[in-house]
């Protein structure tokens, strides 16, 4: 009789093993569930995003589109490229250009240089480096006014050096190499 009750005992220990088992199990399954559906659900919303941005951008573009091919003379076509007589006068409105832009965002121009064209370089490109000092807020708004205006440049590299807030009044000094393409007026 001692073997029987022992038996009775041990059966309902396996039940509650195989149990709690069964449950660790079912809640990892759900919990990997709910982690995939959350990851499903970042990855709608960047989408999202992202295609609401391109909406713009193409709505945009195809607004300046218009204004370029209507015939109101108040429009005048705006040119990709960098306009001189000479590769000089196409680097001073290059300079001129990223001059204005700093001013827009609110920077300070610290110092410019027009580096020089050589026979290496591709065709008509030509390229400057400013330094200015301006805010961090002001910086993507520097950035996307240099790269979205016309004639079209390029920002080739971007070197940023922040100062502690005391010394500076939280400015950031700020390398852009700047380039755009050249085109003799004719």
């Amino acid at each position: 009789m001692i073997l029987s009750s022992h038996r009775a005992v041990a059966l309902p220990r396996r039940q509650i093993a195989s149990s709690l088992l069964f449950v660790a199990v079912m809640l990892a399954c759900v919990a990997t569930t709910v982690f995939a559906v959350s990851d499903l659900w970042d990855k709608y919303q960047a989408a999202s995003t992202s295609s609401e941005l391109l909406e713009r951008l193409q709505s945009r573009s195809a607004a300046a589109l218009a204004a370029a091919n209507s015939n109101d003379p108040r429009q005048a076509p705006v040119s990709p490229f960098l306009e001189g007589q000479t590769v000089t006068v196409a680097s001073a409105a290059l300079l001129r250009r990223a001059t204005a832009a700093i001013a827009g965002a609110g920077g300070n121009l610290v110092s410019s240089e027009v580096e020089p064209t050589s026979s290496e370089a591709k065709d008509g490109q030509v390229r400057i480096t400013v330094t200015c000092e301006l805010e961090e807020r002001a910086l993507q708004s520097l950035l996307y006014d240099i790269e979205a205006g016309a004639p079209l440049l390029f920002v080739e590299q971007l070197l940023v050096q922040t100062g502690s807030a005391a010394n500076e009044g939280g400015r950031m000094r700020v390398v852009l190499s700047i380039s755009g393409i050249w085109r003799e007026l004719k």
